[in-house]
């Protein structure tokens, strides 16, 4: 039991982070979340993924044909899980078993509440004085500065930042270390309004011309709880 209860919550982190890496793409090239037949269409790309359907169980289609699905079924290759998707991409059951307003969704330590990534801003737990914490991902500016639009932030509980450098055709967080001075590459600064990152004074390389992508992640306490 101990052993099939670990292997969905795998199951259940590899299938919102599936739908969290297209929220994130959509977001960075038009700037708004996906459809849930976006999100669909991205998932019969996968070759991760056994099917992808409007109703239970039923024979694979090549492309999801409503322009507006209430919801989705899919089954990743490596488990025996059936998921359903709802039209606020959220997993909304397991094997037809709901999700939403059981204890797992409640629980701060549960897999499925924490490894929810989204632009939007989303509970994950608590922090030691009882406050809840919230994560938000933020696509940002290299170099320069974006608002991050959290209001009556707290205490940062952590961060970090993911960016894509085209030269090198690989992902690097901000501790990347500089190849000549083995200093920081990139420096983020974080207040109240905005998120600012920049160039290390070390640092002779413009990475305005060699980055697509960049996301800071987020996680906050708030006066205001």
């Amino acid at each position: 039991t101990a052993r099939e209860e670990n292997n969905k919550a795998t199951a259940t982190e590899e299938m919102n982070l599936k739908i969290t890496n297209v929220e994130i793409s959509k977001y960075a090239e038009e700037q708004r979340m996906p459809t849930l037949k976006e999100l669909a269409d991205n998932f019969c790309e996968d070759d991760d993924f056994q099917y992808v359907e409007e109703t239970s169980k039923i024979a694979s289609l090549p492309k999801v044909s409503n322009e507006n699905p209430t919801s989705i079924y899919t089954k990743l290759k490596a488990y025996p899980y059936e998921f359903e998707i709802n039209s606020s991409l959220q997993l909304s059951s397991i094997d037809g078993i709901e999700i939403a307003g059981n204890d797992l969704e409640n629980n701060s330590n549960n897999t499925i509440t924490n490894e929810n990534y989204s632009t939007e801003e989303v509970k994950i737990g608590t922090w030691i004085d009882g406050k809840n914490i919230y994560r938000k991902v933020v696509p940002v500016v290299i170099t320069g500065e974006t608002l991050h639009g959290i209001s009556d932030m707290d205490v940062l509980v952590n961060y970090s930042l993911t960016w894509y450098d085209t030269v090198d055709n690989a992902w690097y967080d901000r501790m990347r270390l500089w190849e000549d001075d083995y200093g920081i590459a990139l420096e983020m600064h974080i207040d109240e309004n905005s998120i600012y990152i920049g160039n290390s004074r070390y640092n002779k390389i413009d990475w305005t011309k060699r980055t697509t992508k960049a996301y800071a992640i987020l996680e906050y306490t708030k006066i205001t709880d």
